[in-house]
């Protein structure tokens, strides 16, 4: 997890999540490393974020969350949102071929949304730089 190694660096800390059993997870591990009081924590959709604009340097999105989402260019507006004009956004997207692999035997709904393809078209449509992605 990003958060952790940021937190003990100092940095102020915003961890976002719409599974409170990720979030608990994410407590549990805060507590053990005490960072509790560096890591804010807060139940969200990436599609709806209850931040103000431009409010962050620095904006994460990794693990796929974008992918993920029900309203994935949605998702993309949000984090260019609440990102200050002079911040960076990191965004990373997980492929179909492993959401077949870990959806088997499970509900369908939380399929992947999108593709990396598809993550360039998103960010292009609301006005975000290059999207650099490794091979």
């Amino acid at each position: 997890m990003v958060a952790f190694p940021l937190a003990g660096m100092g940095y102020e800390v915003t961890l976002c999540d719409i599974s409170p059993g990720q979030l608990r997870v994410a407590e549990e591990k805060m507590r053990k490393h005490e960072l509790s009081e560096k890591v804010e924590i807060i139940e969200t959709d990436i599609a709806a974020l209850p931040f103000p604009d431009e409010l962050f340097d620095l904006v994460l999105a990794v693990r796929g969350p974008i992918s993920l989402a029900t309203e994935p260019s949605k998702a993309v507006m949000e984090l260019s949102r609440v990102t200050k004009r002079d911040g960076r956004i990191c965004v990373d997207v997980s492929s179909r071929y492993w959401a077949v692999i870990l959806e088997y035997g499970r509900d369908s709904g939380t399929a992947l949304k999108l593709i990396r393809s598809e993550l360039d078209h998103a960010c292009e449509a609301h006005g975000l730089g290059r999207v650099f992605r490794r091979a």
